[in-house]
């Protein structure tokens, strides 16, 4: 690794976080200090969220134990199963972290300890943007190629034209080489497979029907398909491409089912499974192993969007993850199984918020310019664009397959977008990095807008940083 640019943070943490992170109320203590105020911060996150998976994984002991020896057993077992090191601890602090957190108390220093050691986190440095750059940035948004992040030189771009026609646009190297009009369809979202590009979204005739194309390297329409699942309306979460090359579409019927269909290289449906979820949406989606996750979220309640669905090879819901914090609210983006570890692609928040939308994770500094002493015309750039940035940082979290977090980067300033796989076997890492801001509250689709500058972090099957690169890409920011 580039060591002028990757910091190992968590031998740096305040262990007064570590108290906090076990809830144990402790005084603050004069440990030496972490490297980063604002890295304190979102490490005390990435090790609540290894905690608090522990505890909604199910894997504690369950009644009380007959004796010390039984209890000492399961004890070490429950280390074991977890990835918890007894290095140092004696017999008794053995039992006592067990108790602790099978018990859910986290009233112990010694669990704390024991979790610090068990998550390593690193941080991937930025400097805060120079004027020059925010200008670069900017003339980059300008241009004819705004808004179209590449893989290997290649994405694609949605168009919605004032006569409300859908055009996807395939652009190599910043050239447009070809361009769709959607047939009679609302784009909702894409995916690159072998077999073509899968384009999905909402017929225009009736918006309560999804439609499914394939689009082949040159831009003609291989197959399409209409959803037709006995539902009053239906959407589609997310295609993901299975080992035998067939598509496993996730989507959602009358706002309560979660719809789990196949179709072949042909546009075959040749399954399809119905589980009732509630009212909650579906968001992106990955393969693990021969499952699958999917990302469940809801404007109320406990899913915000931090919580996956664990599907069997057969689509049926086999169990939940939840990875969440007691000071910060995690945005999963993007999931991915890379060298059979699940890799998953968020942002952090400061703060709990019951209410998920856009605007919640702004809530703190709406607040600050809603107040009397300024005016919308008040608010600069360079007093809000700073705010913004200590506000979001972006988080890259590997874990087992069972969902347990070994190591986790973060990179403030910043959200976490796509994951990918490069044809020579590395995972790349897509983030936003926020480099300017604009204050509109009277904007209908946004209070706080801005751009940034897209980053591509790469990184080889152990989880070792290879590369990073300013793409030259731009993206919007919106809330």
């Amino acid at each position: 690794m580039n060591e002028k640019h990757i910091e190992k943070t968590v031998d740096g943490i305040d262990d007064r976080y570590i108290a906090e992170a076990a809830d144990c109320g402790a005084e603050e203590n004069n440990a030496r200090p972490a490297r980063s105020a604002r890295g304190r911060k979102i490490l005390f996150a990435g090790l609540a969220a290894a905690l608090v998976l522990l505890i909604a994984a199910g894997v504690w002991g369950g009644a009380a134990l007959i004796s010390e020896a039984r209890e000492y057993r399961e004890a070490v077992a429950f280390f074991e199963e977890n990835g918890l090191s007894t290095e140092g601890l004696s017999r008794a602090e053995i039992k006592e972290v067990y108790k602790d957190i099978t018990l859910k108390r986290f009233d112990s220093d010694v669990t704390a300890e024991v979790i610090r050691q068990a998550v390593k986190g690193w941080e991937i440095l930025q400097k805060e943007p120079s004027p020059e750059e925010l200008s670069l940035a900017w003339s980059r948004f300008s241009a004819e190629h705004r808004n179209v992040q590449t893989v290997a030189g290649v994405g694609y771009r949605h168009v919605l034209t004032d006569t409300d026609k859908n055009i996807l646009e395939c652009v190599k190297n910043g050239e447009t080489v070809w361009s769709i009009t959607l047939p009679n369809m609302f784009y909702s979202g894409h995916a690159v497979t072998s077999s073509g590009l899968a384009v999905w979204g909402l017929t225009s005739y009736d918006y309560d029907v999804a439609r499914l194309l394939c689009i082949d390297e040159n831009g003609q329409i291989l197959w399409r398909r209409d959803l037709r699942h006995d539902f009053k309306s239906e959407y589609i979460g997310a295609v993901v491409e299975r080992n035998d090359g067939a598509w496993a579409v996730i989507s959602r019927g009358n706002l309560g089912v979660l719809c789990f269909s196949v179709f072949d290289g042909d546009g075959n449906e040749t399954y399809c499974k119905k589980t009732e979820i509630g009212n909650k949406g579906i968001g992106c989606a990955a393969t693990l192993g021969d499952g699958y996750l999917v990302q469940l979220f809801e404007n109320f309640g406990d899913y915000g969007y931090s919580t996956l669905a664990k599907l069997d090879k057969d689509g049926g819901i086999d169990g939940y993850l939840k990875y969440e914090s007691k000071d910060c609210t995690y945005y999963i983006t993007g999931m991915i199984e890379f060298e059979k570890q699940i890799y998953l692609s968020a942002y952090a928040v400061p703060g709990k918020f019951d209410l998920f939308n856009s605007h919640a994770e702004i809530v703190r500094i709406l607040e600050r310019f809603n107040s009397e002493e300024y005016s919308p015309f008040d608010v600069s750039g360079e007093e809000l664009t700073p705010l913004v940035r200590e506000n979001y940082t972006a988080v890259l979290l590997r874990c087992s397959g069972s969902g347990e977090i070994s190591t986790f980067y973060e990179v403030k300033g910043s959200l976490g977008d796509r994951l990918t796989v490069t044809d020579g076997g590395l995972l790349c890492w897509t983030v936003h990095s926020i480099v300017s801001t604009l204050y509109s509250p009277a904007t209908n689709s946004f209070s706080i807008g801005g751009v940034c500058s897209v980053f591509r972090y790469c990184f080889d099957a152990s989880c070792d940083l290879i590369s990073q690169e300013d793409t030259g890409e731009t993206a919007l920011f919106r809330r």
